[in-house]
């Protein structure tokens, strides 16, 4: 999950972002940076025809208490459990990228 220093800098910038707000980067992009973000925060993203797909438009925000906003995807750090266990107990290396989103995208559409 190697991320250049643009990249960096731009997950830094959505760190500062608040719920709601468009950070500039894609679902794909954010979740390829996973682990540099901060566990606490939530991730949104903006569903393309009915779902989330690797180019839906993706931020981070505050954690959510009551309602669940019509944007909301899932927690950093569920996400993170979600690929430790899925290396862990299912996949026994590394995932590409390609995979790491795949999967992250169906565990908040399907188990989530």
């Amino acid at each position: 999950m190697g991320t250049s220093k643009q990249d960096q800098g731009d997950i830094k910038d959505l760190k500062n972002k608040k719920s709601g707000e468009m950070g500039g980067k894609t679902l794909g992009e954010l979740l390829k940076s996973l682990d540099l973000l901060d566990s606490q925060l939530t991730i949104f993203a903006e569903k393309i025809d009915g779902e989330w797909v690797p180019s839906s438009l993706a931020w981070l925000g505050e954690p959510v208490d009551g309602p669940v906003p019509p944007n909301y995807f899932l927690e950093v750090e569920i996400a993170m459990e979600v690929v430790e266990d899925w290396i862990k107990y299912q996949l026994k290396r590394k995932p590409t990228p390609e995979e790491l989103v795949s999967r992250i995208i169906y565990y908040a559409t399907n188990d989530a």
